[in-house]
């Protein structure tokens, strides 16, 4: 059986001062801090592998493939 892992990044707007807060693109509110969630989940049964949590600069999907390759290394052959 084969599963499509999926990789999604969100972006959670930052309200007073948080650590790892970055003023990043944000097209609902510009210029306002907040960071972004990168979450690897397989689609088929909505099950979430990894959520890394980066500064708001950091958008692009590619920035939680590291937790996903960490997390895979751990999986048994």
């Amino acid at each position: 059986m084969s599963y499509v892992i999926d990789i999604d990044s969100t972006v959670k707007l930052i309200y007073g001062h948080q650590e790892g807060v970055e003023t990043g693109y944000n097209t609902v509110k510009p210029g306002r801090p907040s960071h972004n969630y990168h979450t690897a989940f397989v689609e088929t049964v909505r099950i979430a592998l990894t959520i890394d949590v980066k500064g708001g600069k950091r958008l692009s999907g590619t920035c939680g493939l590291p937790a996903l390759s960490e997390f895979a290394d751990r999986l048994p052959a």
